[in-house]
């Protein structure tokens, strides 16, 4: 009946709960299941945004910033992969 099934998990109970559900649910169709961890990039992009709104940065300013990003992105997603 359900060729995939996509549990989003945010960490809550809720998502637990629908995980074991949906954990449950998968073999009786055959289902495939999909774990989603969204990981929130707007604080760090809003950084970089406020930054070159206020003045253009010099290339290392914006090298720092990016190499900044990344490595925060890097980190949210080694955190995402634990938890699934």
């Amino acid at each position: 009946m359900f060729k995939r099934i996509l549990v989003p998990l945010d960490g809550t109970r809720q998502s637990a709960k629908a995980l074991a559900y949906a954990r449950d649910l998968a073999p009786t169709h055959g289902s495939e299941l999909v774990l989603l961890r969204v990981i929130e990039i707007s604080t760090v992009a809003s950084v970089i945004g406020s930054a070159t709104m206020a003045k253009i940065p010099s290339t290392s300013t914006a090298e720092m910033m990016v190499e900044s990003a990344e490595s925060s992105i890097a980190d949210d997603r080694q955190r995402a992969g634990r938890y699934l």
